[in-house]
């Protein structure tokens, strides 16, 4: 019982002072920890210009870029905007469903600090009601538990040190297949055991996995499909392999979300994706759209970026009749040149809007008008009526139970 146990205590700690105080050694030269680690290194910053550690917003700044300017004129944007669009809806979807859903306490693993039975640690430390005494007792109990632990070990802590969502390794071919990234929930657990004098201190580190929220795992997967789709609508418009896109591969990791809130738990998993999205680009584009990155642009925004830009001034070239036939990256490069001497894109496009209403007929205004409108009709796979009623029916008839028909709608 605990009062024996003191007396074992006490015994001990008086043969101990009088062993140390023999051979002159102090009692804190026998601790049994170890020196604390070093703080890690924050990781490098995928934003031109930023601090190591600083967290990406390509995704969300490259969707605002596209909401602002994405007009259906420029048909070769519709893909990258609808990717662009259901991808931040998706991340938004995700963080909301984890926030109702996630969290560690299934696992059951019990943290805290043991110690070995024979020591006869009374935890609760209440013996007899009393409160001076109770206190008294319980200091004993504690300087006696010290030097036990540190001439024996024993004392054993377990702690979580990480706990979130896990993701397997994809492939963008995989993904844009319907595939996905088999993300689970984790917790990291470190479990210290002190040696004493006689042995060496013991570390184990575990992790545990149980299966997500059936919701938060689709949308998690939906995420990884919408940022390989986007991969691959950036790979059309920046000229590049799209053999290298479809086989580059979104490595597994774990998105550490221990104690943190919701505004902090948003955060993160925006700016991971933001980074990820980031890293590919700098892998598949990244001797394409390096040299154009601005400060305080991630890579994703500034493919975004090159995209829109070449969209909007080839078709100002083509309405100022002014013909191009160059590569892609020829009229990347062309694009940025003559937006820097405009001063932006709006500048260089409402100078050429100018031009185009005082210059050109209302004849041939018509033409590119009625043939834009033709483009816009055949990318629902419908053909541009003749005559305003033939439009109206077209709209009433298109069938609503269908994805094209709401598509189109």
């Amino acid at each position: 019982d605990p009062y024996s146990a003191f007396a074992r205590i006490a015994a001990m700690m008086a043969i101990v002072a009088g062993v140390l105080s023999a051979v002159g050694i102090a009692f804190g030269g026998f601790g049994g920890g170890s020196s604390s680690p070093s703080t890690p290194a924050l990781p490098k910053s995928t934003v031109l210009g930023a601090a190591d550690g600083t967290g990406s917003e390509s995704i969300q700044k490259s969707w605002e870029l596209l909401q602002d300017t994405y007009d259906m004129e420029y048909r070769e944007l519709s893909g990258i905007y609808r990717e662009m669009r259901a991808l931040n809806s998706n991340i938004t979807g995700l963080v909301s469903s984890y926030l109702r859903t996630g969290n560690v306490n299934n696992f059951n693993v019990a943290t805290g600090t043991t110690y070995p039975g024979w020591w006869g640690v009374n935890e609760s430390e209440q013996w007899t009601g009393i409160g001076i005494i109770d206190k008294a007792l319980g200091w004993v109990q504690d300087l006696g538990v010290s030097i036990l632990n540190g001439i024996f070990g024993g004392k054993t802590t377990t702690e979580i040190t990480g706990t979130g969502i896990s993701t397997g390794s994809a492939s963008v071919a995989s993904l844009v297949s319907g595939g996905g990234v088999s993300g689970q929930q984790y917790i990291d657990v470190h479990k210290h055991k002190d040696g004493g004098w006689f042995r060496s201190d013991k570390d184990y580190y575990y992790t545990m996995y149980k299966a997500l929220d059936s919701n938060v795992s689709s949308l998690l997967d939906k995420v990884f499909q919408n940022m390989a789709s986007t991969l691959v609508e950036l790979t059309t418009g920046l000229g590049a392999d799209m053999n290298a896109t479809l086989n580059y591969v979104f490595s597994g990791t774990k998105i550490n979300l221990q104690g943190m809130d919701s505004e902090e738990i948003n955060k993160t998993l925006t700016e991971y994706f933001s980074n990820v999205a980031d890293n590919a680009v700098q892998a598949l584009f990244g001797s394409i759209v390096s040299q154009y990155q601005k400060v305080g642009e991630g890579l994703m925004e500034t493919a975004s970026r090159l995209i829109v830009d070449k969209a909007v001034v080839l078709d100002t070239l083509k309405m100022t009749n002014q013909a191009y036939s160059g590569t892609t990256q020829q009229a990347i490069a062309l694009s940025e040149s003559l937006i820097n001497l405009a001063g932006d894109l709006e500048t260089l496009r409402e100078n050429a809007e100018t031009y185009y209403d005082k210059f050109f007929t209302d004849a041939e205004k018509q033409t590119r008008l009625q043939g834009q409108l033709s483009d816009a009709m055949d990318y629902y796979n419908l053909s541009l009526p003749a005559v305003r009623d033939g439009f109206r029916a077209l709209v009433e008839a298109l069938d609503l139970t269908t994805d094209a028909g709401k598509a189109a709608y």
